[in-house]
């Protein structure tokens, strides 16, 4: 036996579905409340995930046009090309001189205003989304363990820290017995080089 259906008088009866308005409405309502959801579970995290994604980004970059440039031009940048930064030595990368606080401590500045070198392989010299300005770039150089010229972030969202080594080599370390360093064990003050 079959069954008829009488206007009003079952629901599922109805001939009629959704209209594609009806769908897209729904579907964009849905999409809202999740994004509202994924930024209210930890706005905090998230900020500071892609802030260390745009650090990653900076140094990365910095790194491939010390390498494009030495690749090119058989040399490192003007700028980068100092013999006086030792292993673990923290230089902070600024647009002029100064002493900078990097990773809570006081840290030389290095100069990167070279004109062959920003511009055509660097569009401009990055800077941490956490700071403001070209002064204090927020990213500073070391010699890695191998010689290799190495960029850092002095801060990070993440617990451990952002590096990129660039593939080219700084040249050999030396210091000038009075500048202050200590070598050997007591501080040098009668103008030598030591290497």
């Amino acid at each position: 036996m079959r069954k008829t259906c009488k206007k009003n008088h079952c629901f599922w009866c109805s001939t009629t579905g959704f209209t594609l308005i009806e769908l897209v409405m729904t579907i964009a309502i849905i999409a809202i409340i999740a994004i509202g959801v994924f930024v209210a579970v930890d706005p905090a995290r998230r900020i500071g995930e892609s802030r260390d994604a745009q650090r990653w980004s900076d140094i990365v970059a910095i790194a491939k046009a010390v390498e494009l440039y030495t690749a090119d031009n058989g040399q490192l940048p003007d700028d980068f090309n100092v013999s006086s930064i030792d292993v673990g030595e923290k230089v902070v990368l600024c647009s002029s001189s100064a002493t900078l606080s990097c990773d809570g401590q006081s840290e030389a500045c290095l100069v990167v205003n070279d004109a062959d070198f920003l511009g055509p392989y660097l569009g401009s010299l990055p800077i941490d989304p956490g700071k403001s300005a070209v002064t204090d770039t927020g990213y500073y150089v070391t010699r890695g363990s191998s010689g290799s010229l190495s960029f850092w972030v002095c801060s990070a969202y993440a617990s451990t820290g952002i590096a990129m080594d660039a593939q080219v080599s700084l040249p050999s370390f030396s210091s000038v017995c009075g500048d202050g360093d200590t070598d050997t064990g007591e501080t040098c003050d009668d103008g030598n080089t030591t290497t």
